[in-house]
């Protein structure tokens, strides 16, 4: 914080200074400002320099596991599905299978139609109409 703080105190001083008492700032107190900017900003900066080279790279590894996570989802449901439909009977897996395609929500015709037709083993009933 004394990074971002210490400069901004540092620049906007003499403009302060100036709306307050109408005349430009004392050579003291500007001495004062950069004093204080010196022994409190530039140890801030010098941590932030620090940090980014250190846990920087670690937060950027730690973004990037996230993200390689979250790419794998789809793939680890899908195979958590076909681990619980395994082990079923087959007149089970198809009901089962066609429940989980029609709890989506934004299904077409067509998926409606595939799933109707597993469970009914009947192609007409499942015909999307015209």
């Amino acid at each position: 914080m004394a990074c971002a703080a210490e400069p901004a105190t540092y620049l906007t001083a003499p403009g302060g200074y100036y709306i307050a008492y109408g005349e430009i700032i004392p050579f003291d107190r500007s001495i004062y400002f950069l004093a204080y900017f010196v022994i409190a900003g530039m140890p801030g900066i010098a941590f932030k320099l620090f940090y980014n080279l250190t846990a920087g790279n670690k937060e950027a590894a730690q973004k990037q596991k996230l993200s390689e996570a979250i790419d794998l989802l789809p793939d680890i449901i899908h195979q958590a599905r076909d681990l619980r439909l395994e082990n079923l009977s087959e007149e089970t897996r198809k009901v089962e299978a066609a429940g989980m395609l029609l709890s989506k929500l934004n299904l077409g015709p067509e998926w409606i139609s595939a799933a109707v037709d597993d469970l009914t083993e009947d192609s007409r009933p499942a015909r999307p109409r015209k």
